[in-house]
């Protein structure tokens, strides 16, 4: 027997979390017509991100995907993206957004939206590059090519009166938020040397 205490919440919240957003994303999609019963297009755009994106990390993510396919290409192995670094991306970080943004383009204006739409297609973007780049599939590339692109694209075509400078600060954020990740993993990838 071991004196090592089991997992606190905590740690198994930053182990096991991807399963859950497919379950939770699926229930949102079904109920999805009712709660947006009386909704604008431009609001249901901006809704889309909160769910679609969960059925994206639950391809990602689910089993350690991702990180142990970003460690292998760019780590040798060695942990480049850490458990505790994709839970901070993705739960924190990426619900945040596509949640704020909702939440305010219901507060304040659908342009909030644009938030998770550009966030959609950055992240399908970089998917669709990797790709290429590396001449192989990805986690993740499935509902990145096929829900990310599609809605992305159809959200922002919704909310293309929202103004220029909206576009520029969403499309700066989900950027910033990808170039973020890029230099952690780039930091961790010298500090492994």
């Amino acid at each position: 027997m071991s004196d090592r205490a089991p997992p606190g919440p905590f740690e198994r919240a930053i182990a096991d979390w991807a399963p859950g957003t497919g379950l939770a994303a699926l229930l949102m999609l079904w109920l999805t017509p009712a709660l947006a019963e009386g909704w604008s297009w431009a609001l249901i755009a901006a809704w889309m991100p909160v769910p679609i994106y969960m059925v994206h990390q639950w391809e990602e993510h689910d089993g350690g995907r991702f990180g142990a396919f970003v460690n292998k290409l760019l780590g040798g192995e060695q942990p480049v993206l850490t458990p505790e670094a994709i839970f901070l991306i993705n739960v924190p970080i990426v619900w945040g957004l596509t949640g704020v943004g909702f939440l305010f383009a219901v507060l304040i204006g659908p342009a909030w939206g644009l938030l998770g739409l550009y966030a959609l297609v950055t992240n399908g973007l970089v998917h669709v590059a990797q790709a290429v780049a590396f001449r192989q599939s990805n986690p993740g590339l499935i509902t990145a090519v096929s829900l990310f692109l599609p809605i992305g694209f159809w959200g922002l075509w919704l909310n293309g009166d929202a103004g220029i400078l909206a576009h520029i600060a969403a499309l700066a954020v989900s950027i910033g938020i990808h170039a973020g990740i890029v230099v952690h993993a780039l930091r961790r990838m010298k500090e492994e040397e």
